[in-house]
């Protein structure tokens, strides 16, 4: 998951730093600065992703089981 969390964090600064650059020069601070805050926001939306799949997990279903339900009705 550090892969994916990576990649994010490097696609929300890639894309905040197009956005700004349009405006303003960039210096190596502010991109470090860019860098930081993408890195923490990346982590909490990993996380908050693995919430939401664990809290709405679809329950499993045996299909052998299931199978064998429908042929008895």
């Amino acid at each position: 998951m550090k892969s994916s969390t990576k990649a994010l964090a490097h696609q929300l600064a890639t894309a905040v730093e197009a956005k700004l650059s349009e405006s303003t020069e960039q210096s190596k601070k502010f991109k470090k600065t860019i860098e930081k805050s993408t890195k923490k926001l990346a982590k909490r939306l990993v996380k908050q992703i693995k919430k939401e799949k664990k809290h709405h997990a679809a329950p499993t279903v045996d299909l052998n089981v299931v199978k064998a339900e429908e042929k008895e009705s």
